[in-house]
């Protein structure tokens, strides 16, 4: 949900559900500044500047972000094993550092390798497979605690990498736990039913073709264990 000021100045994004809260003249919160709500629409909320004078609503933003998809992710791992990366657009000071960086990953790793250190914390494999794969292997692998992020998972014990699934649909049985509800989803999509809202976020995994090439990658991947204070 777009949020603008006077003459169409667009000021961010917040949470579509938002929209159940607002009325016309009330305040709110944004980039740390009082604004007073002029109109509201399903395309935008528009706010003018106002004094905090009142009561003043801040915006909620409910379940995670979608995070960096699978493409994104893995288009990252692409670049740091191949020489795509412009280094020509980039200011000196970045240039010699992802310069650095990604030398440092080549000499260390391949692309058909799982880099992976271990800590106090667990082991942390680093997929470059984006939230949603992480989180699906840590479920269809059972661990009994794990953390997923965009490019990583860390789990408490090893995981086999050869038998994970390359199908989605073989997911099935954790569909109901991969299921989040998300900031993202429109207020349209967060007044279906539960199981609604869970069909159409599942199609989206289902029909992700870079899904299946991600879970192709690792199941082929080697591993290979890295220092633990080795950037990544």
């Amino acid at each position: 949900m777009i949020l603008k000021a006077n003459q169409n100045k667009v000021l961010g994004e917040v949470p579509a559900d938002n929209l159940l809260r607002l009325k016309q003249r009330i305040l709110v919160r944004f980039a740390g500044q009082i604004w007073r709500v002029r109109k509201i629409s399903v395309e935008c909320i528009l706010v003018e500047p106002a004094q905090g004078k009142g009561n003043v609503l801040d915006f909620t933003y409910s379940g995670r972000g979608i995070g960096c998809d699978a493409f994104v992710c893995n288009r990252m791992w692409q670049i740091i094993h191949s020489e795509e990366l412009p280094f020509d657009v980039l200011s000196p000071h970045l240039r010699e550092s992802i310069s650095e960086t990604k030398n440092s990953l080549q000499h260390v790793c391949s692309f058909e390798q799982i880099p992976y250190n271990r800590s106090l914390q667990g082991i942390r494999y680093f997929t470059f497979g984006g939230y949603l794969v992480n989180k699906a292997v840590g479920l269809i692998t059972r661990q009994l605690e794990f953390k997923a992020d965009d490019n990583s998972l860390l789990v408490t014990s090893p995981i086999d990498w050869k038998s994970i699934p390359t199908d989605p649909q073989a997911y099935e049985p954790i569909f109901h736990l991969l299921f989040e509800v998300s900031s993202e989803q429109s207020i349209y999509q967060m007044l279906l039913p539960s199981e609604l809202q869970l069909r159409e976020f599942i199609q989206d995994w289902i029909k992700d073709e870079t899904v299946v090439h991600v879970l192709s990658r690792l199941v082929r991947s080697r591993l290979i264990k890295i220092e633990s204070n080795m950037w990544l």
